[in-house]
């Protein structure tokens, strides 16, 4: 019992320094992510838009992926986000060509990012349970650090 207790302590203190990643580069959309090394890469889609990565114990999933923009803006897609929201709202930032939203819905956390251009844009949508915030947070640091905008310039 000692022992899984410490097991468990030193898996929370050390995920930071210890998790290691792996780089996640889309051949459509041209974005790329660092994601946990431990993840499971879902089932790849047809057309090619992006990936799915669980957790292995299925509590967090990372969703990234390219799409099309039509005539919206930045703006437009923020709006329609920010829309589509069942939860509580956080931090929301809205910025030229990018915005960030985050939001606490059935016990769970989410953070997206979407980098938006004149054709195209490239997201990641992380999510995970309250709980394990101290766990996760080291996590979404990474995603948004080495999440790297595509030429969101042109439709794919």
């Amino acid at each position: 019992d000692t022992n899984k207790n410490s097991q468990a302590e030193k898996g929370n203190e050390k995920t930071a320094t210890t998790q290691s990643y792996k780089t996640y580069t889309n051949a459509r959309y041209g974005f790329s992510i660092s994601y946990p090394a431990n993840f499971i890469e879902g089932k790849s889609p047809t057309n090619g838009d992006g990936l799915r990565f669980t957790s292995p114990d299925n509590q967090a999933t990372l969703s990234a992926s390219g799409g099309n923009v039509g005539n919206f803006s930045t703006r437009d897609m923020f709006e329609m986000a920010k829309r589509s929201i069942k939860g509580t709202i956080g931090y929301n930032v809205l910025e030229d060509t990018w915005y960030v939203l985050t939001w606490k819905e059935n016990g769970k956390l989410y953070y997206k990012k979407d980098f938006v251009g004149a054709k195209s844009h490239n997201s990641f949508t992380f999510s995970f349970p309250e709980s394990m915030r101290e766990q996760y947070e080291p996590v979404v640091e990474e995603l948004e650090r080495s999440f790297k905008r595509g030429n969101t310039e042109q439709g794919h």
